[in-house]
């Protein structure tokens, strides 16, 4: 009887993220919608992989054709699931479908419509890019694939049961997500997996990606609390879908996750230490890091501004001039320097403005382990300290 007990807890954990240390844990993964883009920077994603057990994602043909990215992800990290979006949902909503997608002409109802009447170039699409997905999964036994026919899709449960039926027709058994915009056709077809997107997913959900919420412009330990119920939950930052200032065509997008911030992102919901206290002697007086100020791992600019995707601190506590970054023990790792005025509600340093020293968030992190043994930081100027922080994620909120 123990072993029946014991055999079925080891069947059910193939299926669900099982409780670890007696919590519910999704596995946690990276969305990297555009890897298959000319412009991703392949050599510099396989360095930086989550910590522990890991999931991995995209959108398959919106920034490209080839899977040569996908493959090189899948095999370098070993993933325990791997999935992928067929059809971009999005840009039929929005009719921004480049000539390439099968989405290009319709719009939401249009398209529908389309699959409803089961259009034979659609279908056949559907089913051409799931072969393609299969062959792949062929090579890598260890991971399980999930095919969602379409990413944030508008439609009716019939048309979405039609796309579900042609990926199975290629792929017998493969694991679905049905990843709706909003409450459209919300069902568990030939058991599907439900997937939302954002940062208050609901308690339905299985599969929960930050998509089109910037990581690094939130608070991660709540969004985890809010995710524990999920199989899987995607990180998921802007520079994922690469960088536009404004709606451009995907595949014109050139800027993609740089390197700093694709380690950055790695190591955003790494467990931490509880904050040590401050034993150096630069500090006259410390005060906590609170709201209205902010610290934000990752500013964002264009590519070619030297604060691009650099730490920014908006307070009024200190003066115009440079703030030290510290390490509990009072190392210095750096400085940040002094820009301008926040709308009369503080003060903005950066990282990577003249008398920053240019570190990103989690280099700051990094060092503060390397100097103190701990990741929290100080940040100082004159006698008068804040934090501690973790340099590394979003801290504070304007109210």
């Amino acid at each position: 009887m123990v072993l029946k007990v014991l055999f079925y807890i080891f069947v059910s954990c193939l299926v669900i993220a099982c409780p670890r240390d007696g919590k519910s844990e999704p596995i946690y993964g990276r969305d990297y919608y555009a890897v298959q883009s000319k412009y991703w920077n392949i050599n510099a994603t396989l360095k930086y992989r989550m910590n522990g057990t890991m999931a991995t994602g995209n959108l398959d043909n919106t920034f490209g054709e080839k899977l040569d990215n996908v493959r090189a992800v899948i095999a370098n990290f070993k993933p325990t699931y791997h999935r992928v979006h067929l059809i971009n949902g999005p840009c039929i909503r929005n009719q921004r479908c480049g000539k390439y997608e099968i989405g290009y002409g319709y719009n939401k109802s249009s398209f529908d419509k389309a699959v409803s009447q089961r259009n034979p170039k659609i279908l056949k699409y559907v089913r051409d890019r799931t072969a393609l997905y299969r062959t792949l999964a062929g090579t890598f036994l260890d991971t399980t694939f999930i095919v969602s026919p379409e990413l944030e899709h508008d439609l009716s449960k019939n048309s979405w049961r039609i796309l579900a039926d042609e990926i199975r027709k290629v792929w017998p058994g493969v694991l679905l997500s049905n990843s709706p915009d909003g409450g459209i056709s919300i069902e568990r077809y030939l058991g599907s997996w439900i997937e939302r997107h954002g940062n208050t997913p609901q308690s339905d959900t299985d599969i929960s990606s930050l998509d089109g919420i910037d990581a690094t412009q939130i608070n991660i330990d709540a969004w985890k609390a809010r995710v524990r119920n999920a199989k899987i939950a995607y990180v998921w930052q802007g520079t994922d879908n690469c960088f536009s200032n404004g709606w451009q065509d995907p595949r014109l997008r050139t800027v993609c996750t740089p390197g700093h911030l694709l380690e950055l992102l790695a190591h955003i919901i790494d467990l931490v230490p509880a904050p040590p206290k401050f034993t150096g002697k630069q500090c006259k007086v410390i005060k906590s890091f609170k709201d209205p100020e902010i610290w934000k791992p990752a500013a964002e600019y264009a590519s070619n501004d030297p604060r691009s995707y650099k730490p920014v601190l908006i307070t009024s506590a200190f003066r115009k001039d440079s703030v030290n970054v510290l390490a509990s023990t009072g190392g210095l790792l750096g400085k940040l320097g002094y820009y301008s005025n926040y709308l009369n509600q503080g003060n903005r340093y950066y990282s990577g403005y003249k008398g920053g020293t240019g570190q990103s968030g989690y280099e700051f992190q990094k060092s503060a382990v390397a100097s103190s043994g701990s990741p929290w930081a100080f940040l100082q100027q004159n006698g008068y300290c804040e934090g501690p922080i973790i340099t590394g994620r979003r801290q504070g909120n304007f109210k």
